[in-house]
This record gives structure tokens, C-alpha cells and sequence, in this order.
């Protein structure tokens, strides 16, 4: 959440978040440390997954927001948001976009990005390399039985060379707030295909 925001707009009236990175001094003791801003442009921001790139390109960072999905990337000589998914935007009012983000591969060597959405929500995300027609990511549920997602990485559990998404969920079901599913908080494996 950004500085100056509030419960009342939804954490979305403040200015936004600031990504810093601190690059390394000569000195790391002595300093000084000075900050670089990665993005100044997303609001109420819960992960990151920075991504190394070949040596000479700079790295990247899949970005986790209300606004939903942004790669931060260097642009020449500054950083710069490109806005690939919007994430789930149903409740604008509430939690939104995606708050959790994860870059997984499959056998092809194609990646994915899998999200939780919206924000600490019920919704397993997966957006693949195609665009759709609005230029973002295409973008699948592939699961909607969570209550309070919490976390997702990305690995290949069983060595077929396609990684699984691995979720942990916080809290358990609860049939007064409707749900209908019964599996108990902890970690869920997904397999990709």
C-alpha cells in the first residue's frame, strides 16, 4: 500500500507503491547505499519474482498488484511497468487483481505465470505466452476452491520436465461463508500439462 492511502478507497487513493532496488556500494560497509526506483506505478503490491536473464540484460521482476500482473523491465537507461494481466478485477471495492506470483515452465521450455487471485483470494491463475485479444496475457482458472491463497512456486516435483504449481492456502473452509469445497488448509500440488 501506498503512502497517503486509506481503508476507505481501498488502499487505491495514496500515492502508489515504491519498488527499490539497492545496488551493491564498492563498500558495502561503508556505503553509501543509494536507492534506484524500479516502479512507482502499482498499487497495494504482495509479491515479486525477479528473473535472471542472460549475462548483459538486466534481470526482470514479475510484479503481484491490485492492478494484476506487471513486468517491470529495463527500458535503456530507466525502468519501466509493462501491464500483461489484469488479474481478478469482479470486486473492485475489495480485494482484487493478484496478490501472489510465481514464473513456471513447461516441457516445450515455454513459461507460464501462475498467480493467486485476487488478493489472498480463492483462485489459482495461470496466464501462457499468447496474447489475447485486448493485447494482456491469456489468462485460465484452473482452480476455485481456496479460502485465503498464501503462496504458489513453481517446480518439477516428479522429473517430467513440466513444473507443477505447488499453493499453499491459509485458512480452512468454511461452510457459512458458503464454501462448498471440504480440503483443509496446507499445500495443494497442481499438475501442468
Amino acid at each position: 500500500m501506498g503512502r497517503e492511502s486509506t481503508a476507505k478507497a481501498n488502499w487505491m487513493d495514496g500515492r502508489p507503491v515504491r519498488l527499490l532496488a539497492f545496488p551493491i556500494p564498492a563498500d558495502p560497509v561503508k556505503g553509501p547505499w543509494k536507492s534506484e526506483v524500479l516502479s512507482d506505478q502499482l498499487h497495494v503490491v504482495h509479491n515479486f519474482f525477479p528473473v535472471p536473464q542472460e549475462r548483459g540484460n538486466s534481470d526482470f521482476l514479475w510484479c503481484a498488484s491490485y492492478e494484476g500482473v506487471t513486468l517491470v523491465h529495463r527500458d535503456g537507461d530507466r525502468w519501466a511497468g509493462l501491464h500483461l494481466g489484469a488479474g481478478n478485477q469482479a470486486t473492485p471495492k475489495s480485494n482484487r487483481g493478484a496478490s501472489e506470483i510465481k514464473v513456471g515452465r513447461l516441457k516445450n521450455g515455454r513459461k507460464f505465470v501462475a498467480t493467486i487471485e485476487p488478493w489472498h483470494g480463492n483462485q489459482v491463475v495461470v496466464y501462457t505466452e499468447e496474447k489475447g485479444e485486448d493485447g494482456l496475457l491469456k489468462r485460465f482458472v484452473i482452480d476455485e476452491d481456496l479460502r485465503w491463497g498464501h503462496g504458489v512456486w513453481c517446480a518439477d516435483l516428479d522429473g517430467d520436465g513440466v513444473d507443477e504449481l505447488i499453493i499453499g492456502v491459509r485458512d480452512d473452509p468454511d461452510p457459512k461463508k458458503g464454501d462448498k469445497f471440504t480440503e483443509r488448509r496446507g499445500v495443494r500440488g497442481l499438475q501442468m500439462h
